[in-house]
């Protein structure tokens, strides 16, 4: 099995008419996406590839397929109409960078995938207390009146995070506004995860979820404290299996700066409605998780979310080879 394989498969589902007037510009944009020598690139399509093949063998009708493979289409053939920032005029985008741009454009409700889980779960988010702190906290303050300090004043103080382990009122937060970059929230399975978190083995963690700091340490202290975030047993917002339409392909900054999404997101398709993490050094078997959309609620319709102080991260995960990346997105798309 080789990724022409997989552009063969994907091309033979997306453009399977050369008569037809689209086969051209969604051929075009697979060759690029095949040709590219950037490992996003060659990742989103085999991605693509993952997707549809799931889809077939998962149902026994057409019409789950069908809007899948509609989907795509139309996000490849949207790419023409998607204006470049003025930084970028004259010069080349990479092809994952086209396909982010024009799946915004295509609004998240097209995006949304057909693979739902019924069966209520325990669900979890590990992030750094600074993403905690500064983000969530603030946005969701008015769900807490027992958060009565100033965040302004306080974020810097090195101390807070000693001062956070030991302030109950921390150890619960309502929260009605979970937003992120791409509008779907990522969420693990408790179980799946539990026993590394209790021995508090946070690069273990981090590894298998495929949360990548980089090539050195944050120096802001926050960014090395890392939390927990359980979700309550009464979440009710719909959990899906994810595509690579809810993938993190990167944007352009308002700024004109390209800068890359998650490095490390592989589709996954088996018949329990999981998708599962690829770990950034390659090693492992990665983490189940399932996706939601943001919220943004009324005071009365917040969550409680439990929140656990973690550990401190103070070694570097090597990240895996683009090789490595490359052979398990061939065997995940083998296993689907």
């Amino acid at each position: 099995m080789t990724i022409e394989d997989v552009y063969n498969y994907v091309l033979n589902n997306l453009a399977p008419d050369k008569m037809d007037i689209n086969y051209i510009d969604i051929k075009s944009f697979l060759d690029k996406l095949l040709n590219s020598k950037h490992i996003f690139s060659n990742r989103l399509l085999m991605c693509i590839g993952i997707d549809i093949k799931a889809y077939h063998l998962r149902f026994s009708t057409k019409k789950e397929v069908t809007h899948l493979i509609s989907s795509y289409q139309q996000i490849i053939l949207d790419i023409k109409k998607i204006r470049k920032p003025v930084t970028f005029d004259g010069l080349s985008i990479e092809p994952y960078i086209e396909f982010a741009l024009a799946v915004k454009e295509f609004g998240m409700h097209n995006c949304k995938p057909e693979i739902i889980s019924k069966d209520p779960q325990e669900y979890m988010r590990v992030t750094n207390f600074d993403t905690f702190i500064n983000r969530i906290v603030p946005e969701n303050k008015h769900c807490n009146p027992d958060i009565t300090f100033d965040i302004e004043v306080i974020h810097n103080n090195k101390r807070f995070y000693e001062e956070f382990k030991v302030d109950e009122s921390f150890r619960e937060i309502r929260i009605a506004n979970l937003s992120s970059s791409t509008g779907w929230v990522f969420a693990l399975d408790k179980l799946d995860i539990e026993i590394p978190i209790q021995e508090s083995d946070i690069a273990y963690v981090l590894d298998q979820i495929g949360y990548y700091i980089g090539d050195e340490l944050p120096s802001e202290e926050n960014k090395n404290q890392y939390i927990t975030i359980e979700y309550p047993s009464n979440f009710s917002e719909e959990m899906l299996q994810p595509t690579a339409l809810l993938g993190d392909w990167g944007k352009i900054s308002g700024e004109g700066v390209l800068l890359n999404g998650n490095e490390f997101f592989l589709s996954y398709k088996k018949d329990n409605d999981w998708g599962k993490t690829f770990p950034v050094s390659g090693k492992g078997s990665g983490v189940k998780e399932r996706a939601h959309k943001k919220f943004n609620k009324a005071i009365f319709d917040s969550y409680l979310f439990k929140i656990n102080d973690f550990n401190r991260l103070d070694k570097l995960i090597l990240k895996a080879t683009d090789l490595s990346i490359f052979q398990a997105a061939l065997e995940r798309f083998l296993a689907a």
